[in-house]
């Protein structure tokens, strides 16, 4: 099944890339994507998050839009949110519904969403970052975590004491800022 597939985790060797290029080497593309706000790399392509409510594949190797998938279920067209992350092996996104705001797993060859789930996610968190535990949220108005577990959808909140406006990981470690707190 998708959600089993998508479930295991993938092995990162760190070695060195089989050759270097300088960048007045590489040819650019402009691939218009309107309302674009984040970008993942997932399963061969570039998952953009939109503003109206979208993820958008990119093939690389061809600079063509190859997917575009619908992820907000929501009744008010203007109400909707940001944010991309994945997990190395599935690109998850905000997904706006009328109970509030989600985020769905996408299947990253075929765009197919395997499962949403109901976090109550901050608004403007633009990277949803990853760890080998699982997703990490910002939640309501950013004062909680909500940790998502890829296989199987639970969460789990942790209170941070401070409003939050984004997240980062290396390793297990997350790190949330707080402007306003400093």
């Amino acid at each position: 099944s998708t959600a089993s597939r998508l479930s295991s985790r993938p092995t990162t060797l760190h070695t060195a890339p089989s050759h270097t290029t300088t960048f007045d080497a590489l040819r650019p593309a402009v691939v218009p994507v309107p309302n674009a706000d984040g970008i993942v790399a997932a399963g061969g392509g570039l998952w953009i998050k939109t503003d109206d409510g979208h993820a958008v594949r990119i093939d690389p190797a061809t600079n063509k839009v190859t997917a575009r998938v619908a992820l907000d279920s929501v009744a008010d067209p203007s109400s909707y949110c940001q944010g991309i992350g994945t997990d190395g092996v599935a690109v998850w996104a905000c997904a706006t519904e009328d109970e509030g705001t989600a985020v769905a797993q996408l299947d990253p060859t075929d765009g197919q969403v395997v499962q949403r789930v109901q976090v109550g996610k901050k608004f403007d968190q633009l990277s949803i970052p990853g760890t080998g535990r699982g997703m990490w949220v910002l939640t309501g108005d950013g004062e909680n975590v909500t940790l998502v577990d890829p296989a199987t959808g639970k969460t789990t909140g942790f209170h941070l004491g401070v409003g939050c406006e984004q997240l980062a990981v290396r390793g297990d470690r997350i790190v949330a800022t707080a402007s306003v707190a400093n």
